[in-house]
Formats: C-alpha cells, structure tokens, sequence
C-alpha cells in the first residue's frame, strides 16, 4: 500500500472511558474532520471507539484495533502513590489520560514498525485536533499542508520559550510551585515532585512529528523518563513536562517551533 509520494503518515489514537470531562459524541465529531483528510494515516483505537472509526478505514487510512491495558505504563499502576497533580480539571487529567498521553511516542513507534504507506516521515495528530481551529479555518487544507512538510529531527511545538538567557519567567513560562525558576532559570533536568504536579507548557501536546529513528529515539527517551517518574517518585506527568525533561537531556533531538494552542500548531510544522 503506498499513499501520496512524500507526504508524512499520521499517526493518532482514540481511548474510551479515560476520563469524564468531555462527551465521546463531541471529541469524536472533532475526530471525523481528521479521518475525513486526503493524507496517509495510522489511527489506533480501543474496542470502545474501534466500532465508531472502523467504518472510515480506507486507501488512505488504516485503523488499529489495540487495547489500553497493553499501554506498558498500565504495568506500573500499583506503583503510583503520589499522584497529586494541581489541575484546573480533574476530571481530565486522571491516571488513565496521563497514560495515554504519555503513550503518544509509543504509538509513533508502532506506526513507524507497521508503515503501510512505505513513509520516512510521521506527524503525531491528536484525534481531536480539530477543536483548536476556529469555525471558519480549512482544517482539511492545514492538516494536508502539514503531511507535506519533513524535519530530520522531531518538530514539535513550543508555547514557553524553552531557552534564553535567564530561562522562562513572567507570563510566558512557569513561576512559583508550577515550574523551575531562579536567576538563570533551569539549568538542567528539573525532577522535584511539584515539577510533576504542574503541567508545563514548553511543548502543545497536539503535534510533533519528523524522521523516523529520531522520532524512536524520542519515544525511548520518553519511555525513561516516564518509569523514572513512577520509580523515583511514585507518580505520572503529562506528557509535556516528560518531553521538556527529555529536551533538557537530549537538546538536539527536539526542534521546537513557536505556536499556541490555535491552528498555529498545524500551520507552523
């Protein structure tokens, strides 16, 4: 099977029953707009969501029936004690959707070994991507602009600044308990239990994507960090303060770009 020459496969997943914040009806609804693109796509779903994507599959997109326990981090459950994070919506942020999150790089991975489409490059999407793009935006056209884009390192983007001489402060980067500060800012791997209970914005979350050993490597590098944070501290992040934690140890492997949560972090890949 071969899809559109050059273009990146997508690569997305869909897991029921994480958490209670938002109805299946209206996270799916964003999720059409996104099977419904003319671009090669990877698209993972638990028996839950399978029956609803499952009729979408075509030339152009393959659908994966998995199931979440096999997520390796559902192997660590029992170990997490400490699972305290300072959310402005619990109902979201659960155990469960911290897992998940955290298996995006995973999922990557998985996609990269089974590409069907015979692709060197790959571009994460959350399923719901839609929903940060205004009524009026061509979400199909961004989403195909995107695929035809390629980075040798993994592109990723970026809402704090994730360098600069006196690392982030003020409104664009974290102060107080919610992140590292100082007089020069973090100067290296930041893994104090309240780093884990704040979510930091270095990284959107929605998007990333590139070559694909660097993108394994990514996922390997977020796979340590993840069982670091259940061994050592009995708890689990999200998957951007993982990913800042990585880029800390590894700055060359992420090639951030400047974005926010609007279709900036489609039209700037």
């Amino acid at each position: 099977m071969t899809g559109r020459a050059n273009a990146a496969t997508l690569v997305s997943a869909y897991y029921g029953g994480v958490n209670s914040n938002r109805s299946i009806d209206e996270y799916f609804a964003h999720g059409v707009a996104l099977l419904m693109c003319d671009v090669p796509k990877v698209i993972y779903a638990d028996a839950e969501m399978y029956a609803r994507i499952e009729p979408y599959a075509n030339a152009l997109t393959v659908i994966r029936l998995v199931r979440k326990q096999d997520i390796y981090l559902f192997e660590h459950r029992d170990e997490i004690t400490d699972f305290c994070p300072r959310s402005t919506s619990p109902l979201k942020d659960t155990v469960e959707f911290m897992f998940v999150m955290c298996n995006k790089t995973e999922t990557v991975r998985s996609a990269i070994e089974l590409n069907p489409f015979g692709s060197t490059q790959f571009i994460w999407v959350d399923f719901g991507i839609r929903h940060v793009f205004a009524p009026h935006d061509d979400f199909q056209r961004s989403i195909e602009r995107m695929a035809s884009r390629s980075c040798d390192r993994v592109r990723i983007g970026s809402i704090w600044p994730c360098v600069g001489p006196t690392g982030p402060t003020g409104p664009t980067g974290p102060t107080g308990p919610t992140g590292p500060t100082g007089p020069t800012g973090p100067t290296g791997p930041v893994r104090d239990i309240e780093f884990y209970r704040h979510v930091a914005w270095y990284f959107a979350g929605g998007v990333f994507g590139g070559e694909a050993t660097a993108l394994s490597d990514f996922a390997e590098c977020t796979k340590g960090e993840c069982i670091a944070a259940i061994t050592t501290m009995h708890t689990i992040t999200w998957e951007v303060n993982v990913w800042y934690l990585v880029h800390q140890m590894r700055p060359g492997l992420l090639a951030p770009y400047a974005c926010d949560h609007t279709s900036a972090l489609v039209d700037l890949y």
